[in-house]
This record gives structure tokens, sequence and C-alpha cells, in this order.
């Protein structure tokens, strides 16, 4: 079986590109061949290193379109399956999916097609592929209630979770990125992508509200349009605050920390920090939205606050801050959770059998 991936970005601060990178390792390990296309990103040396073929194509990131970028990419992914011969496509986001679907169709390769965050997927109502993965019961949810059509070809098919092997039980220096670990100071780790929605200038204000009580410090992994933001509003008011920017490997930065937050307002559908943070056993504070309570339960497996109330989350922090043994017991339990329901093994397993599904059915309509 060929198998080729289409994704708008590989920035491996990217939630998404974390999961598809786990997904294309684990497929290539069990025999199938497999490759990629993507608009744009820098953690490309990760596909290298592991002997994944990719090819960059700029038009079909979804921040270059237009009509003749639209255009420009339907024929380079046009060209890129030509060469490659895929038996299925997967793809990763609905602009390169919809780019992908002007191909001549009784030529067309199985599609797949994998929604992973709560947004409005474009012009998903013309979508006519095989398939459609959702990677929460939420994600689910909200495709069918705007796309009522497409519930015949929908599924569920919870991400998973493997760091590479290189730092699985690697002990890391004191010093990791510039980032000063000696006299351990009190830790916050946010991860992701630097915009408003994950909710950054809410957990600056928090910070800002416990600075002067506590020792904490903030890392912020992960670049965006909002950066520069964040980072004067850190200057103006004198935090603790190390931007890190981007970085092909996170996981080393999930061991300098005592809590993991992921303080979004929306748009999530399963985010792949929660899965990371459980499964180095780190204490999460999360917002009670989309797909984040379906791994998230109160005061068992991590703490939750309503989206944009800075006062909560300034509480949370403090209230782990303050007891060790419930930062223990959080952490411990969602490894737990994310050992046993959550291995990348299960989620290949399923998005292979979704695969095998769709060729059988149209190997059954040749015949």
């Amino acid at each position: 079986m060929k198998v080729l991936h289409l994704i708008d970005n590989f920035d491996f601060t990217d939630g998404c590109a974390r999961a598809v990178f786990l997904l294309m390792r684990e497929q290539k390990r069990r025999g199938p061949e497999v490759s990629i296309i993507l608009g744009r990103g820098d953690a490309t040396s990760l596909l290298q290193k592991e002997n994944i073929s990719f090819k960059i194509i700029p038009s079909i990131h979804h921040q270059n379109r237009s009509i003749s970028q639209f255009i420009k990419g339907m024929f380079e992914i046009q060209k890129q399956i030509q060469l490659f011969r895929p038996d299925i496509v997967h793809s990763h986001h609905y602009y390169a999916s919809n780019q992908f679907r002007k191909y001549p169709r009784f030529h067309r390769p199985a599609h797949v097609h994998t929604v992973h965050q709560n947004i409005d997927e474009g012009l998903l109502p013309l979508y006519r592929g095989d398939k459609v993965i959702s990677v929460s019961e939420s994600t689910q949810n909200r495709v069918l209630q705007k796309h009522p059509h497409l519930k015949n070809k929908s599924l569920v098919i919870l991400n998973g979770i493997e760091f590479l092997d290189d730092y699985q039980s690697k002990k890391y220096n004191s010093i990791i990125g510039g980032v000063d670990n000696e006299g351990k100071v009190f830790t916050v780790l946010f991860v992701g992508r630097m915009v408003e929605a994950k909710g950054i200038f809410d957990h600056l204000e928090a910070i800002q509200d416990i600075q002067p009580k506590k020792m904490c410090r903030c890392i912020f992994v992960g670049d965006g349009v909002d950066r520069k933001k964040t980072e004067e509003y850190a200057t103006k008011n004198n935090l603790n605050v190390f931007f890190a920017g981007h970085q092909e490997i996170v996981q080393p930065y999930y061991s300098l920390a005592d809590v993991v937050v992921v303080p979004s307002h929306a748009f999530e559908g399963q985010p792949m920090v929660l899965l990371e943070a459980g499964l180095l056993q780190k204490p999460v504070i999360a917002s009670n939205v989309d797909g984040i309570p379906e791994l998230i339960t109160h005061k068992k497996t991590g703490l939750l606050i309503e989206p944009k109330n800075v006062r909560q989350l300034s509480e949370a922090i403090l209230a782990l801050y303050g007891d060790p043994l419930l930062r223990h017991t959080l952490g411990e339990n969602l490894f737990l959770k994310v050992k046993n329901d959550r291995n990348v093994k299960t989620m290949t397993d399923e998005v292979e059998q979704v695969y095998l599904s769709i060729l059988k059915a149209k190997q059954n309509r040749v015949l």
C-alpha cells in the first residue's frame, strides 16, 4: 500500500503536524510506502531522519490562497500523484483537500480526510471523499452539525502518542535551549501556536497576578502572529517568561515543567499537548472546551477552567504550586489514561482499517 499525506503546515509546535508525523512514522515501520506534501514548515529534518519522502508546495498553504495559487497547487498535487501513484491520499486540511478533489474523478485515488480542529472546514460541504475522520467526539459532532450529508462517511479515531525514541529516557541537561533550570523555579509550560485564540494573553495575565505572590516562571514553546505582542507584554510587565520559539523536538521542555497549561478559547479537537504532558506524568490545566473534557476530568486527570477566565487560571496554578501531591496524582492519572487509551499503534491500526475498507469497497465496485 502507498499512502500520500497532504498537510497545510509542518511546524512541529503545531499539534496536527505532530500527530501526522507519528502516524506516518508508525505506518512506515509497518511497511506501507509513505510520502507527504506540505505547504510549509520547519520540521522537515524529522522526515529526513525517518527517510520519509516529502515535497514542499507553498501554493497548498491556505494563507497563500488565491484563485491562481489554488489552481497552481491543484496541478502540483496532480503531478506528485502521477509520480508517486498512491493507493490512498490522506488530507489533513480542507484547503489541500479541495485542491486534490480537482484530480480527474475516474483516476482519483481513494481519499481520507481528517478534521483535527473544531473549526469550519472551509468548503467541506463540497467534500466527496471516502471517509472523514474526526479526532474527538466533539469534533465529529461539529462536523455533522454543519455538514449532515457526511454522516455515513464519518468516524472518530482518537489521536495517539509516542515520543521519539531518542528522548524517551534521556537525562536532560540543566540548560535546554537557553533555559536555565538551576535552582528549579516553579515552571508553567505552554506549547503551541502563539495566537490569541490559544489563550496566551490570559496566561500572561495569570502569570502577572501570580508572580508577586510566588516564584513562578513561564516557558512558551512555539511561534505565531501574536508572539511579538506577548514578548512586548512580558517585557513591559517585567514577567519571568522565556520564549523558546520554533522547536522541532518539544519533549525536553516538558522535563522542565511543573504544570502544563492549555488555556484555549475554542477550536480544539484533541490537543497533542495533553497527550504529551500525560506521557511524562505532568499535571495540566486546560479550558473546558470542545474535545478537551473528553480526556481531562476535573480534579482527576487535570484541572478544568472556563475559557477566558484569568482568575480561575491563576487560582489553578497557585493550587498546584502549593500541592505537590495533587500535581503528582493528576500527572499519574493522566499518564495511565494516555497509556491505556491513546497509543499511537492503536491509532494507526484504526486508520489502516479505514484504508483497507475503502480499498476493498473500491475493488468490489470494479468487479
